[in-house]
């Protein structure tokens, strides 16, 4: 089956005062006794004061989704199934707050195409989520060795599994300089420059190498010498950046979680039941979240080491047990 929706008019955050590009450059804005740029408070669409965030509601999601599932229901013992879902969604912010999910700003560009700079993958994209699920009845050995003890012991039991394989979530890319570079003088906060896949294929990736570090440059910072009183040349990729939204996506889930019964009839309207459950049952380390921090030094060389790392693990293997009256 199809199923897909729509989000039209949601809420996204835009800075109305931002300084335009360029601007701490302009001749007209130095201060002649320093020869450095006056406050940008000076300068601004609105002059004399700083940021003013606005929530505005002109933002737009889409998702589309294929979805197959396929029941075989509860017979002889056995009931299985398994639903497949191949997704696709986009948004041009998760919500109307400054700050996002995975570090992502739901802050818009003021100055840039809102198109081309924000359009892009959701933070909840999953493209694939696979899950199975069975219940299974174990036969009960009494029909061999019909005895009492044989009942108590070795009938009653059941075995139930649901196991998920899910897609990482997209990740976007905190891009810091040391010294500090103000590339743009002003606008819409840059990005890093692609210049390479920053994907590392799946038998590649690592603990230590989740994505290509190397798959992203510095930009280069606006020449003060090409601005003039009348403005600076046209900001370009080179400049901005050009890397998307959320360019990279985390670590998926790989995730088996079993259940084990024991069933004992007391009377006929009293049974108890023994529950083994254990989440993650192999104790497979599920990757959590991945540093996406990347520092450019003088020389344009990231210094953040741990860059494409992975930071922390999920859940391991969680048992509980338990005791069920039913009556």
């Amino acid at each position: 089956a199809y199923v897909g929706s729509f989000g039209r008019h949601l809420g996204e955050t835009i800075q109305l005062n931002t300084v335009p590009f360029g601007a701490e450059f302009l001749p007209q804005h130095q201060n002649p006794q320093t020869n450095t740029p006056l406050s940008d408070n000076y300068f601004r669409p609105y002059p004399g004061y700083g940021n003013i965030p606005q929530q505005i509601f002109e933002g737009n999601s889409s998702y589309h989704s294929l979805q197959i599932q396929a029941t075989r229901r509860y017979a002889n013992g056995v009931q299985l199934g398994v639903v497949y879902t191949r997704s696709k969604a986009f948004s041009y912010a998760e919500g109307d707050s400054t700050a996002a999910p995975s570090g992502a700003s739901n802050e818009v560009a003021l100055y840039l195409n809102r198109r081309v700079w924000n359009y892009g993958l959701a933070n909840y994209d999953r493209p694939n989520v696979l899950t199975f699920h069975f219940l299974y009845d174990v036969p009960r050995l009494s029909r061999v060795f019909p005895n009492r003890a044989v009942r108590a012991v070795f009938d009653g039991w059941q075995i139930a599994d649901i196991t998920s394989f899910i897609s990482g979530q997209p990740l976007s890319i905190t891009m810091n300089t040391s010294p500090s570079v103000n590339f743009t003088r002003g606008g819409d906060a840059p990005r890093p420059v692609i210049v390479g896949n920053p994907n590392v294929p799946a038998g590649q990736r690592s603990y230590d190498h989740w994505f290509n570090v190397a798959a992203f440059a510095e930009p280069t910072p606006i020449n003060p010498a090409s601005c003039t009183v009348n403005g600076c040349p046209p900001i370009t990729v080179a400049n901005i950046g050009d890397s998307p939204r959320m360019p990279i996506r985390g670590p998926g889930v790989n995730n088996w979680n079993t259940s084990v019964f024991k069933n004992f009839s007391i009377r006929e309207r009293w049974q108890f039941q023994f529950r083994a459950e254990a989440y993650n049952t192999f104790n497979h380390t599920q990757f959590a979240t991945v540093n996406t921090t990347i520092t450019y030094n003088q020389a344009h060389q990231n210094t953040t080491a741990a860059a494409g790392t992975i930071n922390t693990a999920r859940d391991p293997r969680i048992m509980q047990f338990a005791l069920r009256v039913i009556f």
